[in-house]
């Protein structure tokens, strides 16, 4: 499942990808913050990318964990 937010209030353009992982017996939030300005182009990106983002995720949890229970990550 993923979720696409609307654009941050503070700049207005970057969109956001909510989507979970599973990392052993866990699942995992994670969230995506792009520069594209559409929701739809953000979309395309993720299914585009998701095994590299996905793993992405899984090597920030074994190298940092996930702070409260999520993982952040950006792409320019």
């Amino acid at each position: 499942m993923i979720a696409i937010s609307k654009p941050n209030p503070i700049d207005g353009i970057h969109q956001r990808v909510a989507f979970d992982i599973r990392y052993g017996t866990r699942r995992i939030s994670c969230s995506l913050t792009t520069s594209f300005q559409t929701k739809e182009l953000a979309k395309r990106y993720f299914h585009a990318n998701r095994p590299l983002i996905e793993q992405m995720a899984r090597n920030q949890v074994e190298q940092r964990g996930a702070l409260n229970g999520e993982v952040n990550l950006e792409i320019a």
